[in-house]
């Protein structure tokens, strides 16, 4: 097993990874060392990004192998989308209120002036004449072909199965569907071809599983895996209902037996079928036009679940279970959420329907919201044409003045050199404070905030003028930076002896030997105290700026200066 390291990663400074760290599987992540809160690590074996979520800012020099401060990461919720057009259906010509610019209709029988199938699109506030009518020509008769279904429903209080990184065979199918050409029998959950031929396989299992793992289902014949087109889905917590479905064209001899299988890429999970169908059918000639099915029609939509609503809506009359009321969940508010036992867990986002008798969960009906996309800048356009260029009228030619003589000068003397440049791209920055301005001495001063705009190592400078003591002067030096909380923390504090010119009455230090760590971005500022003392261990910190200091002493500045330079690559 090996771990990429990021170029520019200092292990000696205990830097933290790079948060675009890749591993091969959850062993080599729980692996890691010098981990930090908001690291993400894409996982490739099952293809999902995990964010670190450890109490400390840093850890140890071991890794961290805790497996719960690992979670899935989620991108930021995207933009509103736009209103979607509504589709209008009736019987005769379409009402020239209804509808607003852009939406559809659909006539669904003939009318005055128009026929059955005709769809017209609402535009500059009326509906027009017809886009074109989806009515077909009359299909050839079909024959009655060969088909074979199995199916379970209202399973929510079943056994749950296990699975695991390996297929295992679905078993929770408790009805025998109609069937011509094929043998099916739920105790088994097989369905046996009694014909030869290319059948269609379709499954859609409605179904709840452990929390955090993946599901993929798949068809088998005869025990091998076969390949038609497999479903996955992922259950972020066991109270999710979630949707997995299956179709391929399979090529079946006499006596072929077919069934479903499941595994769980992500480790051991319980998988529980709630609502589903599993069929085949033959592939015949065109069958005859059927009627038009009824649309998914949401009767309420993005109400708040509370036991009153529950009341209401399995009172209303007419409800039965070819005519459910459809309901849409935006927002959780139970204080029971395990009644009624066919709606139980947390059902924000959900899609439910009552009929009349049960409840049923249709899944989910807002998904998890995807990563952030990523931004792609358009290719540069062309250059546009050159603009009129306008010349004004020419003013009249003034009047030459006279040629003057005068004598060529002497050489002057060579300047001063300049003060020394900004460093290029931006990498090298002074901080001046307290620069030409006197400020008296009290026990602490501290200097402006200031931010690096690279990654480097600074010295400090500071100078102070007094007029009286001449030795045994300190002056201590604590750098401090602001962390995310706001709170300010220190980060080194540092004493040195300060240098005396009794002739001009100065005192200065410069911090040669000692060197500041900054990072890029971050905010940081200096404090800085008079001490007194032959040494470092014994420094009396003055409570009156008279007792060590003359009341004429004051800081003259204090200039904060990169001596090393280094990016992460």
């Amino acid at each position: 097993m090996s771990i990429n390291i990021q170029a520019g990663f200092n292990v000696a400074k205990n830097e933290a990874l790079d948060v675009r760290e890749a591993v091969a599987d959850q062993a080599a992540r729980l692996a890691l060392f010098w981990v930090f809160k908001g690291l993400k690590c894409y996982q490739e074996d099952t293809g999902v990004t995990y964010e670190c979520d450890v109490a400390a800012a840093t850890q140890g020099s071991t890794p961290w192998t805790i497996t719960a401060d690992w979670s899935v990461w989620k991108g930021e919720t995207g933009d509103a989308g736009a209103d979607g057009a509504v589709w209008y259906t009736a019987g005769n010509d379409p009402p020239g209120g209804t509808g607003q610019n852009g939406d559809f209709f659909v006539q669904s029988a003939d009318g005055a002036s128009y026929l059955e199938g005709d769809i017209f699109n609402k535009s500059a506030g009326a509906w027009g004449t017809p886009i074109m009518n989806i009515n077909g020509p009359d299909g050839v008769a079909a024959s009655s072909g060969f088909y074979g279904n199995l199916n379970v429903e209202d399973n929510s209080g079943g056994s749950p199965l296990v699975a695991g990184t390996s297929y295992v065979k679905i078993t929770q199918f408790d009805t025998n569907g109609p069937s011509n050409g094929f043998t099916v029998d739920h105790t088994t959950d097989n369905i046996t071809a009694d014909e030869e031929g290319k059948f269609i396989l379709s499954a859609s299992l409605s179904y709840s599983g452990s929390a955090a793992k993946n599901y993929i289902v798949k068809p088998f014949v005869n025990g091998l895996e076969t390949d038609g087109r497999s479903s996955k889905s992922y259950v972020e917590t066991a109270a999710d209902i979630s949707v997995l479905k299956c179709e391929g064209i399979l090529d079946l001899e006499v006596n072929d037996v077919v069934d479903l299988r499941v595994k769980s890429p992500l480790g051991s999970g319980n998988f529980l079928i709630h609502e589903g169908s599993f069929q085949l059918y033959s592939l015949g000639a065109l069958g005859a036009k059927g009627l038009p099915g009824e649309g998914l029609v949401v009767d309420e939509g993005d109400i708040t679940l509370v036991e009153s609503e529950i009341t209401r809506i399995e009172a209303l009359p007419g409800i039965t279970p070819t005519n459910r009321y459809i309901i849409t969940i935006i927002t959780e508010s139970r204080a029971n959420i395990s009644l009624p036992v066919e709606i139980a867990g947390d059902k924000a986002g959900h899609m439910l329907a009552w009929d009349g008798t049960t409840w049923h969960d249709y899944g989910t009906w807002r998904g998890i919201t995807g990563a952030t996309g990523e931004a792609i800048q358009g290719d540069e356009g062309d250059d546009g044409p050159p603009g009129e260029a306008i010349e004004g009228p020419e003013g009249p030619e003034g009047p030459e003045g006279p040629r003057g003589v005068g004598v060529e000068g002497d050489q002057g003397d060579t300047g001063e050199t300049g003060p020394a440049g900004p460093g290029g791209g931006g990498m090298y920055v002074k901080w001046h404070f307290f620069d030409g301005v006197s400020i008296p001495w009290v026990t602490t001063v501290w200097s402006e905030t200031f931010i690096p705009p690279v990654s480097t190592k600074h010295s400090i400078e500071i100078s102070y003028v007094y007029t009286t003591d001449v030795g045994n002067r300190h002056a201590i030096i604590t750098l401090q930076h602001l962390r995310s909380d706001g709170v300010w923390v220190t980060d080194i504090t540092n004493s040195q002896a300060l240098a005396f010119n009794p002739t001009k009455g100065q005192s200065y230090l410069q911090s040669s030997g000692v060197l500041f760590d900054l990072i890029q971005g971050w905010s940081y500022r200096i404090k800085i105290q008079m001490a007194v003392g032959a040494n470092t261990s014994a420094l009396l910190i003055p409570t009156d700026t008279k007792q060590n200091f003359h009341a004429a002493s004051a800081i003259t500045g204090l200039i904060v200066t990169p001596v090393s330079v280094f990016v992460d690559a």
